[in-house]
C-alpha cells in the first residue's frame, strides 16, 4: 500500500490537474465504498452477536458514515494540511444540513418528530456551540480533544440508554441477511483499508488542486471534500425519505453531525492538535452554528422542513460555496 500512496505523491509531485482531479475523484469513490464495506460488515457481525439492530443504527451506522471524515482529517493533520481537515468537518456538518436535507426536504416534506425537535435537534445545537467556543483560542489542542471524547462517550451513553428505552427496532428492514462472519471480518478490513487508500488520494489531490487554483486548503476542504465525505450520509437520508423514513432520515444527519465534532476532531486533535484560523473563527464556525440552528427554525413551523424550507436551505449552500473560494 506505502508504493501505491507513494506513487498519488509524485502524480502530486507532477501539478497535472486533469491527473490531480482523477486522484481527487477516485479517492472519494473508494472512500464511499469503503465506508459501505465496513458498515455493511459491521451491521452483519453485530447482528450475529445478537446485538440490538436499534443501538447497531444508531452508533455503528453513523459511525461509519462519519468515519470517511475521520480518515480524511487525520490524514491531512499529519500531513500537514490542517486546514483540509478542519474544513473537511465544518464543510460536512453545513453540508449535511444545508445540501442533504436541503434536497431531501426539496424532494418531499419532510416530517421531524416533537422528540427530535425538542430533544435532539438542541442537543447538536449546544454541541455546535461547544466546538465553536473551543476553536475562539486559534487551536483545538489535546486537552480539547478529550474533553471532546468524553462528550462523544456520554452522548453514546444516552443514544444506549434513550434505545433501551423507547425499545424500537426502527432499522429492522435496512439489516442485511447474517452472512459468514468470516467474509464480514473481511468486509470490514476491506472497508477500512478503503478508507485509508481513499482518504490518502484525496487529501493529495485536494492539497495539490488547491496549490494550483490559488485557493487554500481551507476552501478545498469546506467544499469538494466535504461534499464528498458527506454523499454516504445524502444516501441514506435520502433512501429513508423515499422509504418514508422521515425521523430516520433527519436522526442520521444529526447523528453524524454529533460523531464529526465530538469523535472525528476529539480524537484527532489528541493526536495532533488543529490550528484554527481566523476565518474558521470569524465566519465558518458562525456560519456552521446559523445553518443548525435554521434547522431547528424551519423544522418549528409544523413539524416539519417544507419543500420551499429545502430550497432555502439549498440555496444557502449554493452562496457558502461560491463565498468559501472567493475567501482566500
Amino acid at each position: 500500500m506505502d508504493s501505491i500512496i507513494n506513487a498519488a505523491g509524485s502524480v502530486v509531485n507532477s501539478g497535472n490537474p486533469i491527473i490531480l482531479t482523477v486522484l481527487l475523484v477516485l479517492g472519494l469513490f473508494i472512500l464511499i465504498k469503503g465506508g459501505d464495506l465496513l458498515i455493511n460488515g459491521a451491521e452483519a457481525v453485530s447482528i450475529s452477536y445478537n446485538i440490538d439492530p436499534f443501538v447497531i443504527g444508531l452508533t455503528v451506522v453513523a459511525f461509519g458514515t462519519s468515519l470517511p471524515e475521520f480518515f480524511v482529517s487525520f490524514i491531512a493533520n499529519i500531513n500537514d494540511s490542517p486546514g483540509i481537515g478542519l474544513g473537511n468537518v465544518v464543510g460536512s456538518n453545513i453540508a449535511n444540513i444545508a445540501l442533504v436535507l436541503g434536497i431531501a426536504a426539496t424532494i418531499t416534506v419532510i416530517t421531524v418528530k416533537k422528540e427530535t425537535l425538542f430533544k435532539d435537534l438542541p442537543i447538536i445545537f449546544i454541541i455546535t456551540v461547544i466546538f465553536y467556543v473551543l476553536m475562539l483560542d486559534g487551536e483545538i489542542t489535546r486537552s480539547d480533544g478529550i474533553f471532546l471524547t468524553i462528550l462523544f462517550v456520554g452522548y453514546l451513553a444516552y443514544i444506549w440508554i434513550d434505545a433501551k428505552r423507547k425499545k424500537k427496532n426502527l432499522l429492522d428492514d435496512e439489516i442485511p441477511d447474517i452472512l459468514n462472519r468470516k467474509k464480514n471480518i473481511l468486509l470490514i478490513f476491506f472497508g477500512i483499508t478503503g478508507l485509508y487508500l481513499g482518504s490518502e488520494w484525496t487529501i493529495r489531490g485536494a492539497s495539490g488542486l488547491a496549490k494550483l487554483m490559488g485557493v487554500s486548503e481551507l476552501a478545498i476542504g469546506l467544499t469538494i471534500v466535504a461534499v464528498g465525505t458527506s454523499l454516504p450520509e445524502l444516501v441514506a437520508t435520502l433512501q429513508a425519505v423515499r422509504k418514508g423514513n422521515h425521523n430516520i432520515g433527519v436522526g442520521n444527519i444529526i447523528g453524524s453531525n454529533a460523531f464529526n465534532l465530538l469523535f472525528v476532531i476529539g480524537i484527532n486533535s489528541m493526536i495532533k492538535p488543529f490550528p484554527v484560523d481566523d476565518s474558521s473563527i470569524v465566519i465558518w464556525g458562525p456560519v456552521m452554528l446559523f445553518i443548525t440552528a435554521i434547522l431547528f427554525i424551519f423544522s418549528f413551523r409544523k413539524f416539519s422542513l417544507s419543500r420551499f424550507s429545502g430550497i432555502l436551505l439549498l440555496a444557502m449552500y449554493v452562496v457558502y460555496a461560491v463565498f468559501s473560494f472567493i475567501i482566500k
